[in-house]
């Protein structure tokens, strides 16, 4: 695994607090009691006709992602897996882990310091001989200009969801897969 290391990428998690107390500054912090917080969630699953150590250990690795995405991946802070890791693809930090799962989510940027935006992969066993998979994501849609509109933005996340698990399928079953 290719490590990138440089003063400006070894502080992604003093910018993510930089980037918080920007946030604050330049507006007032939405609480979840707020009417103005509009949250979407969006959830999809596959079964995977292999055992859950098989599945994990093909696609389980934070930097895996390239492999059923079919983009680069590079840990630019911390060690794979780790909580506090960030990888190159969307930016994105580990905030949460156990041992068949991780959630992410996207590190702030000066164009968009707050950003809320979490997604979750899990595997569960099934079976001594199969897996479940599930792709969870969670984000901010306050910004969406309708209910129809946060209903397409859902819709369209679940079938990345299901696309990206579909791959994921095919990976840990077949060991190949065509990225979209």
């Amino acid at each position: 695994m290719k490590r990138l290391f440089s003063v400006s990428l070894l502080t992604p998690i003093t910018a993510i607090f930089a980037f918080s107390s920007t946030a604050t500054a330049q507006s007032p912090p939405i609480s979840a009691a707020s009417s103005k917080l509009v949250l979407g969630t969006a959830r999809a699953e596959v079964t995977v006709n292999k055992p859950i150590d098989e599945v994990w250990s093909r696609v389980g690795d934070f930097c895996d992602i390239r492999d059923w995405v079919g983009t680069s991946c590079d840990i630019v802070y911390g060690k794979e897996n780790e909580i506090g890791t960030v990888r190159t693809t969307g930016n994105e930090i580990i905030v949460g882990k156990t041992k068949y799962s991780y959630t992410y989510g996207q590190v702030g940027s000066e164009r968009r310091p707050y950003r809320l935006y979490h997604g979750t992969l899990e595997a569960q066993p099934t079976s001594a001989t199969s897996t479940k998979l599930i792709y969870t994501f969670l984000w901010d849609d306050s910004g969406a200009e309708s209910a129809l509109a946060r209903e397409k933005t859902r819709q369209q996340r679940a079938a990345m969801a299901l696309g990206l698990l579909t791959n994921m399928k095919t990976l840990a079953e077949v060991g190949t897969v065509v990225p979209f």
